[in-house]
């Protein structure tokens, strides 16, 4: 794609994306100033439930968005350095989510090399993974690794819990939760690991630790 088209697409998502949200975000606040009223149990009842509908529309739309944009621009590809894709994701996590109890437990092996990837949308996708591992804990505690396992870079997203309490069907597969945006992130996160030539797979360790590995290829040196 020529840069003048990818520039043209990129003004045209920018366009469509303040078409959405602008009468979508007024339908937000009036939602929340309605609450300040005196209201009816019903109409309160209703006010709320348009205030959450518009919430996860909202969310769906940011997120189909995204799929856009990634299928059809080019990725920016660059060496990324696992720590600090790591670090990253892990702050772009906190800012979103701002789970001030939730402990992250991250151990890079020594012998990990850089990937080549865009690291914007591999922040975005550990950033997902890290609140879709919360959002499915109790304990509040996420490890999360990366070794490097016959010339490809390993990240492992984990929480204690037995992975036959887990119910991971219908927890980590997109297919089966496309009708809400955590499905919808889910489907972007695969989107963009295939755009990398990686997978995404579920894994547990002793049936104590379940989670999500992600299998990236290294940069060669």
């Amino acid at each position: 794609m020529e840069k003048s088209q990818t520039s043209d697409l990129k003004e045209l998502l920018r366009q469509a994306n303040h078409a959405v949200f602008s009468p979508l975000s007024a339908v937000l606040n009036t939602s929340e100033l309605l609450l300040f009223e005196a209201l009816s149990d019903t109409a309160r009842h209703y006010v709320e439930a348009m205030l959450h509908d518009t919430e996860r529309l909202m969310a769906s739309i940011t997120v189909v968005m995204a799929l856009v944009e990634y299928v059809t621009l080019p990725l920016q590809r660059t060496s990324v350095e696992v720590a600090d894709l790591l670090a990253k994701g892990i702050a772009q996590f906190r800012e979103a989510i701002a789970p001030t109890d939730v402990e992250i437990v991250v151990d890079i092996a020594p012998e990990v090399l850089p990937m080549d990837g865009d690291a914007k949308a591999l922040q975005q996708v550990i950033a997902f993974l890290l609140k879709n591992a919360v959002a499915f804990t109790d304990e509040k505690i996420v490890y999360v690794g990366a070794i490097l396992d016959q010339g490809q870079v390993q990240i492992k997203i984990s929480e204690n819990i037995a992975a036959q309490d887990h119910k991971s069907d219908r927890v980590f597969l997109p297919t089966s939760r496309i009708r809400d945006s955590w499905g919808l992130e889910l489907l972007l996160c695969e989107q963009i690991l295939r755009l990398h030539d990686s997978t995404l797979s579920l894994f547990s360790l002793e049936n104590e630790r379940f989670g999500l590995n992600i299998s990236f290829p290294s940069c060669s040196i």
